[in-house]
């Protein structure tokens, strides 16, 4: 893929846009989940932290972005799958990274 020199203002609005569609508290973890083709109550036991409302704001989100598709069979009863597009898979490429620089100052990351 070309590189498009960018100035300054456009990488600040570019990194703002990703923070607010990656950087939630479950759009990684949502997007690591999907290495497979998921149906929404499967992703749901997936992750029992999460509220049924949060996910499907999660989902919606990421979707809106193009991160992940979701396939709607239209058959009764109501059958969706959800997977990541190229692009979220592109996304989580950035995931080793960020849990190298996390393995490396965890005292700045502790929850406590």
């Amino acid at each position: 893929m070309k590189q498009v020199p960018i100035n300054e203002d456009q990488k600040v609005r570019h990194l703002k846009k990703a923070i607010r569609v990656l950087c939630g508290r479950w759009q990684f973890l949502v997007l690591c989940r999907l290495n497979e083709p998921l149906r929404f109550g499967v992703l749901r036991r997936m992750m029992p932290d999460i509220s049924e409302k949060m996910l499907i704001q999660t989902l919606r989100l990421l979707e809106e972005n193009e991160l992940i598709s979701r396939h709607d069979f239209g058959e009764i009863p109501p059958r969706v799958e959800y997977r990541n597009t190229e692009r979220g898979l592109r996304a989580l490429k950035i995931v080793p990274i960020l849990a190298e620089v996390i393995l490396l100052d965890e005292e700045i990351f502790d929850e406590n």
